[in-house]
């Protein structure tokens, strides 16, 4: 993966990765007295003898100016963690257990709407907050939140800048900010590798190894199985930060509880179940092909890879039109094209967990007609890397879809 992101020029100097680590100020104090009787009875630390400790703010006259601190902000975040937890051999209570907690999309939106203010005809005002909502795994009742105040806002005026609320669930997969099935060119290990070779002669140029992606593939399994497997025993809470101003005044009621408890051993044996039914359908139809892939079984590799990307997780699912939309047009140069995906919005609000709509043919493990040719996966086939060949490239992707479409006709 790295030979592929990284250019062939010489670097002056190695990787760095700098490290930051965040200390409580009640433990300031006691350290640098640490420090410095370290230094004083060690007598392989003579030269620092004498140490001095140098404080500096950059930007303090020009972030502070003006009559008041109205302009300081203070983050306030709040964990809420089940108290059963342990590490791998620890002896558990036989009345303790591991609990993951997860926001609940109700109340989420409860809040939201507290935060939202309407002129008289009903209508959203102008200046709300901007908000997003990112589901996780695909479920329909439980998500985290993203609320931005507008800088002209009232929010924005009476000291809220913004809000986030999020699960702690998602640290297992979150390698620094890398994760798992997250890379796009995984999605090339179901593409026909004639039509891989076609594309390279015609493209002039080779964008990617399969042996790339297929160890990349094989990475993401198995970081999911180590995350899966070694956590049964930790608990993950729910988060929520907000950055006010030192201004501003809140309120703070009793309220029922916004977020599930789920027992961790149960949260994580379902997203096992997640990430393994997409990788069954993927690897079942790379199993069964021959040394060339035909359109369909593209098609269904790469809806079971992208939905992989998915499935652990919250994200904007909204955005990736294969998986949540249903049919839609797109009118180009005068003619209107047809295009379909999979819709799981429609499943989730009626099931509370996202899967197909019933477009695959399952005894034959491809997507049933007519559905196959207007499922949104058409320019998949297309490389971006390709387009100073563009023309070629297209034509290219036209005559492969062509071919595949003859061959219904005879079978």
């Amino acid at each position: 993966m790295a030979v592929s992101a990284e250019g062939l020029s010489v670097k002056e100097s190695a990787r760095e990765q700098l490290l930051k680590h965040a200390i409580q100020p009640q433990y300031l104090d006691p350290l640098w007295t640490l420090i410095l009787e370290t230094i004083d009875e060690s007598p392989g630390f003579h030269r620092f003898r004498g140490a001095t400790l140098f404080m500096h703010s950059k930007n303090t006259k020009l972030e502070f100016m003006g009559a008041g601190i109205d302009r300081a902000f203070v983050d306030l975040a709040k964990q809420t963690t089940s108290s059963d937890t342990a590490l791998p051999y620890d002896k558990i209570p036989d009345d303790r257990e591991a609990e993951v907690y997860l926001w609940k999309t109700c109340c989420l939106e409860a809040y939201r709407r507290t935060q939202t203010t309407l002129n008289p005809n009903g209508k959203r005002a102008k200046g709300n907050l901007r908000s997003t909502a990112y589901p996780w795994a695909t479920m329909r009742d439980t998500m985290g939140l993203t609320m931005f105040a507008a800088p002209q806002g009232t929010e924005a005026r009476d000291g809220l800048i913004y809000s986030q609320f999020y699960g702690l669930i998602k640290t297992p997969f979150d390698s620094i900010k890398v994760y798992i099935f997250d890379n796009d060119s995984v999605e090339n290990l179901a593409l026909d590798p004639g039509y891989i070779r076609s594309l390279q002669q015609e493209g002039s140029g080779i964008t990617f190894s399969k042996g790339v992606c297929a160890f990349s593939y094989m990475h993401s399994k198995t970081r999911a199985h180590a995350n899966l497997v070694d956590n049964q025993w930790k608990s993950y809470g729910t988060r929520e930060e907000h950055r006010i101003s030192i201004t501003m005044m809140e309120e703070i009621y009793q309220q029922p509880l916004p977020y599930y408890i789920v027992p961790t051993s149960e949260l994580l044996n379902f997203l096992y179940v997640q990430i393994n039914k997409y990788c069954f359908l993927f690897e079942h139809i790379l199993a069964h092909t021959a040394k060339t892939y035909s359109l369909p079984e593209t098609v269904v590799m790469v809806v079971a890879l992208r939905a992989l990307r998915f499935c652990y997780g919250s994200s904007l699912l909204r955005r990736e039109s294969l998986l949540y939309k249903d049919r839609w047009e797109v009118k180009r140069r005068q003619k209107v094209i047809v295009k379909e995906g999979l819709r799981m919005r429609e499943s989730m609000e009626r099931c509370g967990l996202g899967w197909f709509l019933p477009k695959f043919n399952w005894s034959t493990w491809r997507l049933a007609a007519p559905h196959g040719e207007n499922v949104l996966v058409g320019n998949l086939l297309m490389h971006e890397e390709y387009k100073r060949r563009w023309r070629a490239v297209k034509d290219l992707r036209n005559v492969f879809i062509r071919f595949n479409q003859a061959e219904t006709w005879y079978s």
